[in-house]
């Protein structure tokens, strides 16, 4: 989940989505959990808190237009709730009879809402606007923006042997997976927001993984590995060879930081317009 606080008030709003990462980019089953914390109290619980929520999926190009999600008001016991959302024709039916809707305006008297709405989860950034009304404060704004992964398999042939590969991108849509045996490289590509004021704040995390067979390993003799981003190399104190996690895998981790991010967004938001491109050397 991802926090965000009031400047003016100690309170803060944690915004969750489910699933974090999508196979194929997109599911029409997932949840948004909300939950506001009275940071100033013994007692973190907002009783009877009243939301006003926004939800845009965000096109990281200012020369497309954001879409429209989500948007609902929300009556809540405590300030907590989950909203489930199934694009199935049979609405999933909470058994207890405890959830009061006319639309999206609902009475959350437990923690769950459930919805049947032609809505698919994409990867991507998702933008939550939200307004808090709870008794005796002033209304509370929070800003917060989370996303959605994708995984993305693929088989590669290498000496008539067959393997499959398997990426992990945490930010956003995994696009052009390929595996090139006469440079023996795997390259791939994402969306990327080259937001320098977000990156400066820390809300930017991009974390990669790149999951291969041991056997395909042994047949291209792989001991050490490389990598460049967006065409240079970068800091090896970034990237992660995890051996021992998954059974005759090996998992490659790439998680840069801020800084390296923030030059990345100074340097290149205008030569890769919007996209970040990866090459594992093997």
């Amino acid at each position: 989940m991802t926090c965000s606080n009031f400047e003016n008030y100690s309170a803060s709003l944690c915004v969750g989505i489910k699933p974090v990462v999508l196979k194929g980019a997109t599911t029409d089953n997932f949840s948004m959990r909300l939950e506001l914390y009275d940071d100033a109290s013994n007692n973190p619980v907002f009783p009877n808190a009243t939301f006003v929520i926004s939800v845009t999926k965000n096109e990281y190009d200012s020369n497309l237009k954001d879409m429209p999600f989500l948007s609902g008001i929300f009556n809540t016991r405590n300030g907590r709730f989950t909203i489930n959302i199934n694009n199935s024709e049979t609405q999933k039916i909470n058994p207890l009879g405890e959830t009061i809707m006319t639309g999206l305006n609902s009475t959350v008297r437990t923690d769950q809402v459930n919805l049947t709405l032609p809505l698919e989860l994409n990867s991507g950034q998702y933008r939550f606007q939200t307004m808090a009304y709870v008794k005796n404060r002033e209304p509370l704004y929070f800003d917060s923006d989370l996303q959605v992964g994708d995984i993305e398999s693929k088989d590669i042939v290498l000496n008539k042997t067959v393997n499959n590969l398997t990426i992990i991108s945490y930010y956003d849509k995994i696009a052009d997976l390929d595996f090139d045996s006469n440079r023996r490289t795997i390259s791939w590509q994402m969306p990327f927001e080259y937001n320098a004021s977000k990156i400066n704040m820390k809300k930017v995390n991009v974390h990669q993984e790149i999951v291969i067979p041991d056997s395909f390993l042994n047949v291209t003799y792989t001991d050490s590995f490389n990598m460049t981003v967006n065409d240079d190399y970068f800091n090896s104190s970034y990237f992660y060879v995890d051996p021992y996690s998954l059974r005759n895998k090996t998992v490659i981790h790439y998680v840069p930081d801020t800084n390296t991010l923030f030059d990345m967004s100074y340097n290149n938001s205008t030569k890769y317009n919007h996209i970040m491109k990866f090459v594992l050397f093997l």
